[in-house]
């Protein structure tokens, strides 16, 4: 009678076993066609949206998720293949979710954090022209927001010719420069600043739209250039900043910059 009872204990404890690991199973197994996910991607709770000085067009968006139990995941759906520029019909959606680590030890504590996303137009099938962003839309709308413009291709730089250069008294630093192009056509971009050492330099050239007709009659134009400090991220001393320098590392226009 004991070896029974006893085999049959066994044999109940191993059902109950099998049911227990079965439950976790169970939670995912499908309802009604359905998968039951205990743990689903989360949204963002976004706090700022800020475009970038920069192109291709990039965004800066911080937020929060619900605990450091959630990895960021930023995604961003390529427009159709015939994509209209147009604010009011054709926005780009930008969604940022929190993905559950499963199985890891984190803390409750809400999330903090930052990211830098670069709207590719060759990636995402941005033709040239002006475009919305939407961060996390609700029904089609989103507090948070920036448009942004893609430009047309270009087939063709050339140097310009800087004739003057003005010191802006404003802060950050401003430098208004002042010269000609070869042609009407050309538009006149500054690169980023490119920090080496104690030197600063910074390259305008003009740029030829794909298609635009041209007028080859040498034309003025006019660039403010921007040198930030903190974006920079510049440390105290003092730099010199050279527009269009040589390959010698000279240049007739140039500025002195003192970070404090």
């Amino acid at each position: 009678m004991f070896k029974k009872l006893f085999l049959a204990g066994m044999a109940l404890m191993l059902v109950l076993g099998l049911a227990f690991q079965a439950m976790p199973a169970l939670a995912m197994s499908p309802v009604d066609g359905m998968v039951v996910d205990p743990n689903p991607p989360v949204l963002a709770q976004i706090q700022r949206v800020a475009l970038l000085e920069s192109y291709p067009p990039q965004l800066r968006i911080t937020g929060t998720l619900p605990s450091s139990c959630y990895q960021l995941r930023v995604s961003v759906p390529p427009l159709g293949d015939d994509p209209n520029p147009n604010l009011s019909v054709l926005p780009l959606t930008i969604w940022v979710r929190g993905i559950y680590l499963r199985g890891s030890v984190c803390s409750q504590v809400t999330k903090i954090f930052s990211t830098t996303i670069t709207l590719d137009p060759a990636k995402l099938n941005l033709a040239p022209g002006k475009y919305v962003a939407l961060v996390n839309p609700v029904n089609g709308k989103s507090p948070y927001r920036a448009e942004f413009t893609i430009r047309p291709p270009y087939v063709e730089i050339v140097p310009v010719t800087i004739r003057q250069m003005v010191v802006l008294e404003s802060y950050p630093p401003r430098y208004r420069l002042s010269g000609t192009v070869p042609a009407t056509c050309y538009e006149v971009r500054a690169s980023a600043p490119r920090v080496d050492g104690k030197t600063i330099s910074v390259v305008l050239q003009g740029y030829l739209p794909l298609g635009m007709p041209c007028s080859q009659t040498v034309s003025a134009f006019t660039k403010t250039v921007t040198i930030d400090p903190v974006k920079l991220k510049l440390t105290p001393g003092t730099y010199t900043i050279l527009f269009n320098p040589s390959p010698m590392g000279t240049s007739k226009f140039k500025a002195t910059l003192t970070v404090r």
